[in-house]
């Protein structure tokens, strides 16, 4: 068997076992087989391909990998459901007294159970409130500044 395509087989044994873990490792194993595989077309020998599949591997670790591992991390997730609610500004349907009585709020066109975030807080109906926090399907609400004034 030709050299070029034990190196096309370790290169792609690389690529699909890159596809089973994590940390875009073996692909640079891959790429370094890869390079050794052009090199086989050359006349040089196989302590030349080797010394390439070393090099290159090694280019890849060092240059390649920290730029994908880079482009790869995970952005901030969006919130969604419930949680996408916190910070946003509902109204009072229902007044709120503190943590003690349970009050309604409503939400883009929704309605939400409601304590005050701090105990003493008494909020009227249709005072702006701004959503802090959420236990269950249990809003805790802080009045807006304007309400404040």
């Amino acid at each position: 068997m030709q050299l070029i395509y034990i190196w096309l087989i370790i290169a792609c044994s690389f690529f699909i076992l890159e596809l089973v873990t994590p940390g875009f490792l073996l692909a640079c194993f891959g790429i370094g087989a890869l390079l050794s595989t052009l090199i086989a077309l050359t006349p040089l020998g196989l302590v030349w391909q080797v010394f390439f599949f070393i090099i290159g591997s090694l280019l890849a670790l060092f240059f390649l990998r920290p730029i994908i591992i880079k482009s790869s991390k995970k952005k901030k997730s969006l919130a969604t459901g419930i949680d996408a609610l916190i910070g946003k500004k509902a109204r009072v349907v229902r007044a709120i007294q503190g943590q003690t009585t349970q009050g309604r709020i409503a939400i883009d066109g929704d309605e939400w159970p409601a304590f005050a975030s701090n105990k003493n807080t008494f909020i009227e109906v249709d005072q702006q409130v701004i959503i802090d926090r959420h236990e269950s399907i249990v809003m805790f609400v802080t009045p807006t500044k304007n309400n404040l004034e």
